[in-house]
């Protein structure tokens, strides 16, 4: 089980992983669930975000809830994307 501050965390930063692979603006994606203009960067900063919002943010960006709150999907990208330029680099 993980703790509040990282289940913020990776809910933040996941959603924010998230629209800029799926090429979904913040801004559209607070538009389209009815939350304010930063309202997801806030929520790492003990911003509490509601359930039905965190379940319609899950289903517009086309993910389980609980990978949202439980994985941390940025960072695994990003481990990827380094193992990816260190290989790069190392065939050069």
């Amino acid at each position: 089980m993980i703790d509040e501050s990282t289940a913020r965390l990776n809910f933040a930063e996941n959603v924010k992983y998230l629209c800029k692979i799926k090429k979904i603006t913040m801004q559209d994606l607070e538009h389209n669930i009815g939350i304010t203009k930063g309202y997801v960067s806030r929520i790492s900063e003990k911003k509490d975000i509601g359930l039905g919002k965190a379940y319609m943010i899950s289903k517009l960006l086309e993910v389980d809830i609980n990978d949202l709150i439980e994985k941390d999907m940025w960072r695994e990208a990003r481990i990827k994307e380094l193992e990816a330029e260190l290989a790069a680099l190392r065939q050069q």
